[in-house]
């Protein structure tokens, strides 16, 4: 393994893995977090942009706070209580939880009785209703896509794309 991104200094109290979230899971008492395949190429994105921002030896580079603020997300907050109402997505994105932080979106999916958690999607992107490039525009695309049916097959929830055939609602609003 490489060295970590994260500057070794003693205001960082917090020293995460020296790689991304090895087999990109994480326990925690209560639910086991794994990473989706798309989930898992952005964390690496942003590990990657952290890692060259070490190594020009930038040591308060806000890749080191994203990076921080997803790996918080994944390895406390979202174990701790991935099922709050407050961070439900409503519409076609029912079903899905999200955490915002700033600009950064990390979304899951999860059944409490197996106490397992997917996290399918995590963007840097600036949130504007209807733009293209909006994220929970591009989270709904991958979803109708089918990109996500192993992970909900591997949960035992429906599939968005089954729900989206049935409904009158545009996928995305």
């Amino acid at each position: 393994m490489g060295k970590s991104p994260r500057p070794q200094h003693a205001s960082n109290s917090r020293v995460l893995p020296s790689h991304p979230v090895n087999s990109q899971q994480t326990t925690s008492a209560a639910y086991d977090v794994r990473l989706s395949k798309a989930a898992e190429a952005a964390y690496e994105r942003f590990y990657q942009k952290a890692a060259e921002a070490r190594d020009r030896g930038e040591a308060t580079s806000s890749h080191y706070t994203t990076l921080n603020m997803i790996d918080e997300v994944l390895e406390h907050i979202i174990p701790r209580d991935p099922f709050n109402k407050r961070y439900a997505l409503q519409g076609v994105l029912s079903g899905l939880f999200r955490m915002q932080k700033g600009r950064l979106r990390i979304c899951w999916v999860g059944n409490s009785q197996l106490r397992q958690i997917q996290v399918i999607f995590i963007s840097e992107t600036l949130r504007k209703q209807g733009d293209a490039n909006d994220p929970y525009r591009v989270l709904t695309g991958m979803l109708l896509s089918g990109e996500f049916n192993e992970v909900f097959e591997q949960l035992g929830l429906s599939s968005p794309t089954k729900l989206s055939r049935n409904s009158s609602r545009p996928p995305f609003q």
